[in-house]
């Protein structure tokens, strides 16, 4: 299953490299960008819909179709319209969802931002998130956009993720190298 999450990530990472930039050459970065955001609601509206229509044991004529309709109700733009058709043909739909969202990573990196999760055991407060977003800041060189999770399990200290970077100083993990070492 581990593989998997690699094969996604490349595959992830390789076409929406593309998109970024082909928006990129054609200077239209902000505007594939709405088409993107659309494109997810629209994966999101249909649910499992589009993870049976995605699965690489449908034929490919019926997910032309769905692309078909996507094209026409969602108004897409000339290179997103050819992008889809490149991921139907090369069966590529079920990476999508992925794809889209690494192209929304790029967009945001290019304007020096970065996503990023905390989890904590319990909720920080506002003035918190804002002295770690500027520490992060001034470590990274780019605006950090943190979104907290609250994880009781974690007991103490904190879980970071930033894309692939992550940093555990969570009290759940110490305890448990500890306990890996005393053995």
């Amino acid at each position: 299953m581990a593989a998997q999450g690699v094969i996604q990530d490349e595959i992830a990472k390789r076409y929406g490299g593309v998109l970024f930039d082909l928006a990129q050459k054609n200077k239209s970065t902000p505007k594939i960008l709405k088409e993107v955001d659309i494109l997810l609601m629209a994966i999101e509206d249909l649910g499992e819909a589009w993870g049976f229509v995605t699965q690489p044991v449908v034929r490919k004529a019926t997910q032309l179709q769905v692309i078909e309709k996507f094209k026409s109700s969602l108004k897409l733009s000339q290179y997103m319209v050819r992008f889809l058709d490149v991921m139907c043909h090369y069966r590529r739909l079920v990476f999508l969802k992925a794809i889209l969202e690494n192209y929304k990573k790029r967009y945001d990196a290019s304007k020096g931002e970065v996503e990023g999760i905390v989890e904590s055991p319990n909720e920080l407060t506002q003035k918190q998130l804002i002295d770690l977003s500027k520490a992060l800041k001034k470590e990274m060189s780019m605006d950090v956009i943190l979104s907290q999770q609250v994880k009781p399990e974690l007991m103490a200290g904190v879980v970071l993720r930033l894309g692939s970077y992550m940093v555990d100083a969570s009290l759940q993990t110490k305890l448990a190298k500890l306990r890996q070492e005393m053995k």
